[in-house]
């Protein structure tokens, strides 16, 4: 797995809520440190990528010598059974089916209460990364998927979230292509499972429509309608139909607008076909199996231009046999017609000789009359046997006919293959010129995309800085919040403290003007009393001293 390449790629993105309870509880989003073991048995390198249900890390099995694993920690904690058995469910659905083009877990176990598991370790990229793709390369690499996607339905299975970055190009030891491989199995249903996952941009219209609740019409067409997306995607990527997050609008324009045919002059030819594979309708698509086998449709063009220079390449030698064949018949005629003009000739040289011997023997008739019979005899058997070979000639000139005829449709026949030869050596160099165009689109892709790629690292960079001055900047907000809470503590306290010296003070004052009531009352009632006449002072005795006048005074409250 290339880990700068594909950060997320053995990582699940939305997970379905299990049945008739509530997911686990998340905890901090934190990660594993470089050397802590799993299981006792692998120990952690680094974090390659997160989803949205687990973490994905490369590590080493330290009981087998340079063996490299993918291990995957789920996030949430599982703290009841319930939980327990809804973390297990991906597990569940890797071991459920045996294929090659399914990503296999080899080992799983508990740390703490998080589920983690291993998978095998991909050197690759993932079909996003690619971009545009050929109808070939599309070719070899959907029917290793759909297999896999058909083997999933047999098990009464649906992936929910076929896309191009769960597609995976993993490099095998001992194989030239790149095998394709279908990951994340995170949000996997069987098929009487009510909820729905995946990634709405290839939502099939029936997700999109029952989407958040499910129901019953969701079925394994939807992962028809994921793949045939898909392929149709890898083709022509720059037109790829996207949905606006999960709002309701854009989720009904995918459920009530068929999605458009690829574009391009050697795609158009596809249209009719995958109007079917992405009907609104899951009964029109195909099943997985059905779209297996019809995949090789992407290739018609090139396998009829195949068989046709196969059939050139197999016809040609029999023309030139053929050619051959009508050569030699033809000698052979002609040396048959030579034999015949010779068996004339001696026919002809014969029926001299007969007619010479008449002669001789008419004029010999009186002395040797059976000398006569026997010529007679000898000239009707060369007559009989030059008529016989006049009729052979004949038969020979009827032979050398049919043969001039046959060579006209060969050279008929050797005409239109000259044109077929011409027709193909101009298909070849058209398809010379498309591949060189082909070979400096792909340059100008990579360029394109290593540009991308650097103006991303770029931008992740930025972020990363961004999100450490937000989050220092909420940790100094916190800690003056904490401060701000604990002034308010020991000013709530102070008020407590103010309140009660106030109630002991209004205690205090009540008590100093009951005390001040009682002493105006007992100054009235002195003033009130009858005071004696005063007597004159004996001059030599002092006087005596009169009586102070009491003083009030009113301290006042201590505060």
């Amino acid at each position: 797995m290339d880990v700068t390449r594909d950060p997320e790629a053995l990582a699940p993105t939305i997970a379905a809520t299990p049945t008739g309870g509530s997911r686990p509880s998340a905890l901090p989003e934190e990660t594993l440190p470089a050397g802590e073991r799993i299981g006792e048995r692998y120990r952690i390198v680094e974090l390659v990528g997160r989803g949205g249900q687990g973490d994905v890390y490369r590590a080493e099995d330290t009981e087998v010598a340079g063996h490299v694993v993918a291990l995957k920690l789920m996030h949430r904690a599982a703290r009841s059974d319930e939980e327990r058995a809804f973390a297990m469910r991906e597990l569940r659905m890797l071991a459920a089916v045996s294929h090659p083009a399914i990503v296999q877990f080899k080992d799983s176990g508990w740390y703490g209460a998080r589920l983690w598991f291993v998978m095998p370790w991909l050197e690759g990229k993932n079909l996003e990364q690619l971009g545009r793709i050929s109808r070939a390369e599309a070719r070899r690499i959907f029917e290793n998927v759909a297999a896999g996607v058909a083997a999933l339905h047999a098990k009464g299975m649906r992936h929910q979230d076929i896309k191009p970055s769960n597609i995976f190009l993993a490099k095998i030891d001992g194989f030239d292509a790149p095998m394709p491989m279908l990951l994340d199995l995170g949000v996997a249903a069987r098929d009487d499972d009510a909820p729905v996952a995946g990634s709405p941009d290839y939502f099939a219209p029936e997700v999109a429509a029952a989407w958040p609740i499910g129901g019953d019409a969701i079925g394994p067409q939807a992962d028809v309608f994921a793949l045939a997306l898909t392929i149709r995607n890898a083709l022509d990527p720059e037109s790829a139909p996207t949905i606006d997050g999960f709002s309701r609008e854009s989720l009904d324009a995918r459920a009530k607008t068929p999605i458009p045919p690829p574009r391009g002059r050697d795609l158009a030819y596809l249209a009719p076909v995958m109007e079917r594979w992405l009907a609104l309708e899951p009964e029109r698509r195909p099943t997985a199996a059905e779209l297996l086998a019809e995949l090789a449709v992407l290739t018609e063009p090139e396998d009829r231009r195949r068989d046709r220079l196969r059939l050139l390449q197999r016809v040609a030698p029999f023309a030139a046999a053929l050619a051959i064949v009508l050569a030699i018949g033809g000698v052979l005629v002609h040396r048959e017609l030579s034999a015949q003009e010779k068996a004339a000739e001696m026919a002809e040289a014969e029926q001299r000789e007969a007619e010479l011997a008449a002669q001789s023997a008419q004029e010999a008739a009186e002395a040797a009359q059976q000398a006569e019979r026997e010529a007679i005899e000898r000239a009707e058997g060369s007559a009989a046997e030059a008529q016989l070979r006049e009729e052979q000639a004949r038969a020979a000139i009827a032979r050398v006919r049919t043969a001039q005829r046959a060579l006209g449709r060969v050279t008929g026949d050797r005409e239109r293959l000259e044109e077929a030869l011409t027709e193909l050596q101009a298909a070849l160099a058209a398809a010379e010129q498309a591949r060189e165009a082909e070979t400096r689109a792909r340059g100008e892709l990579e360029h394109t995309a290593r540009l991308a790629r650097e103006q991303f690292e770029a931008d992740r960079r930025e972020l990363a800085e961004a999100r450490d001055r937000a989050q220092q900047s909420a940790e100094q907000h916190e800690a003056r919040a904490r401060a701000a809470d604990a002034r308010m503590a020991e000013l709530e306290q102070e008020a407590e403290a103010s309140g009660v010296r106030a109630a002991q003070a209004d205690v205090r004052v009540r008590e100093l003007e009951s005390r001040v009531a009682a002493l105006e009352q007992e100054l009235r009632e002195e003033r009130a009393r009858p005071r004696a006449p005063a007597a004159v002072p004996d001059p030599v005795q002092e006087p005596a001293p009169t009586e102070p006048q009491q003083a009030v005074i009113i301290a006042a409250p201590p505060f």
